[in-house]
């Protein structure tokens, strides 16, 4: 065991963070993953530990760290390397992701919708800013394509417009409470 902390100049990390109801993923070129395991159920059994006790947490990408504090997962990475970040739906509700470098915002996604079980996936390279493709009722099909540091507002007539659009999921997976509480506001 070593007292020894390695040092890590914050310029050279890349902070990505999720505001939401949502498990966050990231894999670097190679298919390292760094976020909640993957492989959970296998682990509690392994271990001998009651289901959803404790969750497990895979740091494979080299000099990666990620942390979970309330509703807000933080995830770091070197910043020189490509990367998918990925995101599972856990519950209703609206998320924002943000990334950035030496605490200076590179792109946010703000305030946007998602379910339970929702994808969401986002490419990062050094080279370019890509949109965050949002598979909102779990098909394998993006429906949306969002463009960072676009503030979107989510009022009444526009979520009831993003139900209809998904009615049957709603249906099948029992959200009407959700759609009640939020029409009731």
């Amino acid at each position: 065991i070593s007292k020894d902390y390695p040092t890590v100049n914050r310029g050279e990390v890349l902070e990505i963070k999720m505001f939401s109801p949502v498990d966050i993923h990231i894999y670097d070129s190679e298919g390292r993953h760094t976020g909640p395991s993957l492989s959970q159920k296998e682990k509690e059994e392994e271990f001998d530990i009651e289901s959803d006790l404790f969750t497990f947490i895979d740091e494979e990408i080299p000099n990666s760290s990620y942390s979970e504090l309330m509703d807000v997962k933080t995830i770091t990475v070197p910043r020189q390397g490509t990367y998918t970040v990925k995101g599972i739906g856990t519950d209703a509700g609206v998320f924002t992701l943000q990334t950035s470098v030496d605490n200076k915002v590179i792109s946010r996604y703000e305030d946007l919708p998602v379910l339970k079980e929702s994808n969401l996936e986002l490419k990062i390279d050094p080279q370019k800013t890509h949109d965050l493709k949002i598979d909102i009722d779990n098909d394998a099909m993006f429906e949306s394509s969002i463009k960072p540091n676009r503030k979107r507002y989510i009022n009444k007539k526009s979520f009831l417009d993003f139900c209809k659009k998904i009615l049957p999921y709603i249906k099948k997976h029992e959200y009407r409470k959700h759609i009640r509480s939020f029409l009731e506001d």
